[in-house]
C-alpha cells in the first residue's frame, strides 16, 4: 500500500480516537492538478468513514459557505 495512503488512514484514526470528531469540520478544495485528486477523495472517504466532517468542493465559496453553517 503506498505511504501516503496508509498516513491517511493513521491520522484519519487519530482524528476519531481522541474525538477531534466532535470538533472538525475540514472544507478541501480539489486541486488543479489531476494527480492528486485521488488522494484528496481518499481522505474525503477514510474521514466520513470514521465520522469526521470533512467533504470535498469544487470552489471556494461553496466550500466556505458549507464551513458557516
Amino acid at each position: 500500500m503506498h505511504r501516503l495512503i496508509i498516513a491517511l488512514i493513521a491520522i484519519s484514526v487519530l482524528y476519531a480516537l481522541y474525538a477531534i470528531a466532535l470538533t472538525l469540520k475540514e472544507a478541501i478544495l480539489l486541486p488543479s492538478l489531476p494527480a492528486p485528486i485521488e488522494n484528496v477523495k481518499f481522505w474525503e472517504t477514510a474521514c466520513y468513514n470514521r465520522g469526521l466532517k470533512v467533504r470535498i468542493f469544487n470552489n471556494r465559496q461553496n466550500a466556505l459557505d458549507w464551513l458557516l453553517e
